[in-house]
């Protein structure tokens, strides 16, 4: 897909997080601080901290069986929401910032089901769980898996975190044509891309921003939202154009999606890679 948007730093920009972050298991160390995953015995995580899954359950291991019954991670009136089955720890890097990533656990098995009884709450398996941004240069972490939880960063943390994730979302879009149907804004995409014989070059223009709190509105935060304390849910906004055809994306957008997306790569390989060296200036171009 040809893909014209504005890349801001092309150049590594920030020490590599891999210098504060060396291995996986020091990365699932950062995810347990945030989650107190550890604290919780029906998991059982690998040593190093690259795979997760529910513990087998106290009554089959006594009948030398090696079932694991689903862990209930959160409950709501209207739904509850399990881990089931084998995660394994992902990462997302910043093109331009490698301080910056993306990383939580996704499911190996995304068609794993429950069964919903009547009169009960909907049971839903999570695809991704213990999920965070994390800038290791501004010392930062965001837990992702709650959108409404508040964010204690000043207005420069809020910029820079931003506009990590609008990188990452960028790098994303120039190669949406590569994912599944189900990725996000594939078929936001299909719906502007099928109506074209040969599709000419697309033009990007968007924004990421963290949700003012207690906002159901799809503009962008007014100055009174963004004096208060911004939440971890986010939205963007986007928009793609070609031939004078032009179609608009607002509304909720989920940074941990994209680590079900051809843009992350395993927890061991991401490691396994020598850190970036970092760069001093930054550079400005168009793709």
């Amino acid at each position: 897909m040809n893909v014209t948007a504005l890349i801001l730093c092309t150049v590594a920009l920030g020490a590599d997080a891999r210098e504060t972050i060396p291995t996986s298991q020091k990365l699932f160390e950062v995810i347990d601080n945030t989650y107190l995953i550890s604290k919780r015995r029906p998991l059982e995580i690998s040593e190093d901290g690259t795979t997760l899954q529910p513990a087998v359950s106290k009554v089959s291991a006594n009948a030398g069986g090696d079932e694991r019954p689903p862990y209930l991670l959160h409950h709501h009136s209207d739904a509850s929401n399990y881990i089931s089955g084998k995660y394994a720890l992902k990462v997302v890097a910043c093109p331009g910032f490698p301080n910056f990533l993306v990383a939580g656990y996704v499911i190996e098995n995304p068609r794993t089901l429950i069964a919903t009884f009547p009169g009960q709450p909907s049971s839903k398996v999570l695809h991704h769980c213990y999920c965070v941004l994390i800038d290791t240069d501004r010392n930062i972490v965001v837990p992702l898996d709650d959108p409404r939880m508040p964010l204690y960063l000043n207005q420069q943390q809020i910029d820079d975190v931003q506009t990590g994730c609008q990188l990452i979302w960028y790098d994303y879009l120039r190669k949406i044509d590569q994912q599944e149907p189900d990725a996000p804004f594939y078929e936001f995409y299909w719906l502007f891309r099928r109506q074209f014989v040969t599709l000419p070059q697309l033009e990007l223009e968007g924004m990421v921003y963290f949700k003012p709190p207690s906002s159901d509105s799809k503009s962008y935060p007014s100055a009174q939202e963004k004096s208060k304390p911004p939440t971890a849910g986010m939205k963007a906004m986007l928009q793609i154009s070609a031939d004078g055809r032009v179609i608009v994306y607002e509304g909720e957008f989920e940074m941990q999606r994209f680590l079900s997306t051809t843009i992350a790569e395993p927890a061991a390989a991401y490691f396994a890679k020598p850190a970036i060296a970092e760069a001093t200036e930054p550079t400005v171009s168009v793709e």
